[in-house]
C-alpha cells in the first residue's frame, strides 16, 4: 500500500510541476515550411528566419553579448536546421547584432550536416571552434 500511495503521490507531484517523462529537447524537429521554421527562432531564439533567393537560409538571432554563448547558439540553430527543415537550401547564414558590433557567417549544406550528425556533447563539434567551419563570415563584434 505504501509503495502505491508513494508512486501515485510522485504522479501527482510530477502533473502539477508540469514535468513528463520524456525529454522535449530529444523530440524530433519538422518543419512543413519557412514560416513554421520563422516561428520556432521567434520563439528559441528571439531571432527571424527567411528564405534569400529561395535557396539560400537566412536566420537572424538575438546575441547573448558572448562569443562563446553565441557560438553555441550558432550550434544550436545549425542543428535545429539540419534535424528539422524539410525544404532545400543551399547555404545557411547565421547573424547576430551585440552591443559592440555585428557578426554573420554561411554555412554549406555539407558544413549542417557533418555538424548535425556531429553533436557539440560527443566531442567532434567544440563549441568554441563552430565559427571555424564557416565558408564565409564576418566579426565585428569580439
Amino acid at each position: 500500500m505504501r509503495r502505491t500511495t508513494t508512486a501515485v503521490g510522485l504522479a501527482a507531484l510530477l502533473a502539477i510541476a508540469g514535468c513528463s517523462g520524456s525529454d522535449p529537447e530529444e523530440t524530433p524537429l519538422e518543419f512543413a515550411d519557412i514560416e513554421t521554421f520563422n516561428d520556432h527562432i521567434a520563439d528559441k531564439y528571439e531571432g527571424r528566419a527567411k528564405l534569400n533567393s529561395g535557396s539560400d537560409l537566412m536566420v537572424g538571432v538575438e546575441s547573448k553579448n558572448s562569443e562563446l554563448q553565441d557560438q553555441a547558439r550558432t550550434l544550436k540553430v545549425l542543428e535545429d536546421v539540419g534535424e528539422g527543415v524539410k525544404f532545400d537550401y543551399k547555404t545557411v547564414s547565421i547573424s547576430s547584432k551585440p552591443d559592440k558590433g555585428e557578426w554573420g557567417y554561411q554555412y554549406t549544406r555539407d558544413v549542417v550536416e557533418k555538424v548535425t550528425g556531429a553533436k557539440a556533447g560527443d566531442g567532434s563539434v567544440i563549441v568554441a571552434k563552430i565559427w571555424d567551419h564557416t565558408e564565409r563570415g564576418y566579426n565585428t563584434a569580439y
